[in-house]
């Protein structure tokens, strides 16, 4: 489906997290912001300290279809993402950081972690839902002009390295996104995760 129009309310302010001060930056998190980041152990359940960022600003980002059709991602205070997941080779050429990649980052991740564009379970599920993850991701960058970019962006999230991390991230990070994210749309397959993401 083509996107006809994206909103964001709010802004993208992350900060990163130092795996060298983990601690002393938990404890600075919690009194400045008021978030409270998990023990160092459960935090490396999360994924890979030097690649994780914590969101300090709530964003609500409304993507909607020329269908007709939405959806809207409510990222709240403290929710902790990598962005896109973008293996190692790619990263050369693209920049989660990159203005063009914000928000299609922010939303990958969400959808990545929660499944939220996954309906049923099962392998088939999780192959058509990471499909819909993806295309999503390529389909946000390109409207914001950058068709090259989004070619590269895509494959770069639809490699083996990508698929075989989408299976991990329920166990992984799935709760903590859905704490974190509040997920809605017209459709009644994407339920607000309560069909896909009941994973255990």
């Amino acid at each position: 489906m083509q996107i006809a129009k994206i909103e964001i309310t709010g802004e993208f302010d992350t900060r990163r997290i130092r795996p060298w001060r983990y601690n002393a930056q938990r404890t600075r998190f919690f009194k400045e912001f008021g978030i409270t980041l998990p023990p160092r152990k459960k935090a490396k359940k999360l994924g890979k300290l030097g690649q994780l960022r914590v969101v300090l600003s709530p964003v609500t980002i409304r993507i909607e279809y020329k269908s007709g059709h939405w959806l809207q991602y409510e990222i709240r205070r403290g929710w902790v993402t990598d962005l896109a997941s973008v293996p190692r080779f790619f990263r050369s050429f693209l920049d989660n950081d990159d203005i063009e990649m914000l928000a299609a980052a922010y939303v990958h991740d969400a959808n990545f972690t929660g499944h939220y564009l996954q309906v049923g379970h099962g392998p088939e599920a999780e192959v058509d839902g990471l499909d819909r993850v993806n295309t999503l991701f390529r389909e946000m960058i390109r409207y914001r002009g950058a068709k090259v970019k989004a070619v590269i962006a895509h494959a770069a999230v639809d490699s083996i390295v990508g698929h075989a991390l989408y299976f991990k991230m329920p166990k992984r990070r799935g709760k903590w996104t859905r704490d974190k994210v509040v997920f809605t749309s017209d459709s009644r397959l994407y339920n607000g995760g309560c069909v896909y993401g009941e994973r255990s």
